[in-house]
This record gives structure tokens, C-alpha cells and sequence, in this order.
């Protein structure tokens, strides 16, 4: 299966998907999985120990970038 030009190999006889990210060539989707590796390491980390605080913070501004990016590509 292939999303986002990444592709996603099923075993069959471990019933496991898995990624190959070795074969990524985009910067962007490497840096979409790190992010999501992080986020998942830290709610992990909330289940296992009550010792792990997350900061509570205003959002970054990142919900407004596409609405920033989209002229530009317009544009071009």
C-alpha cells in the first residue's frame, strides 16, 4: 500500500505492518514521521510514569500555515 508516497508492507504471517523508511526520499515526510514518533514516545510516557509533565502552551501558530502558504503557490 502506498500513501503519501510512502509504502506500508503488510506480513502476513505476523500480522504487523511496517515501514521501510530507508526508502523515504521526501524531507517532509521524514519529518511528519519524527513528529509523530515523538508525539507517541510522550503519550506513552504519560501512561508509564506519572513523573513526565507536559507544558501547557499556546499553539505555535502551525494551524495557520497553510492559509500562508496557499497565495504563494497561487502565485507561482
Amino acid at each position: 500500500m502506498d500513501i503519501f508516497g510512502i509504502v506500508i508492507n503488510y506480513n502476513r504471517k505476523d500480522k504487523t505492518y511496517s515501514i521501510d523508511e530507508e526508502e523515504i526520499e521526501d524531507q517532509s515526510v521524514t519529518r511528519i514521521m519524527d513528529a509523530f514518533s515523538i508525539h507517541h514516545a510522550l503519550q506513552e510516557g504519560n501512561k508509564l510514569s506519572p513523573s513526565v509533565f507536559l507544558e501547557k502552551r499556546k499553539s505555535s501558530g502551525t494551524e495557520n500555515i497553510h492559509g500562508i502558504i496557499q497565495p504563494y503557490k497561487i502565485s507561482m
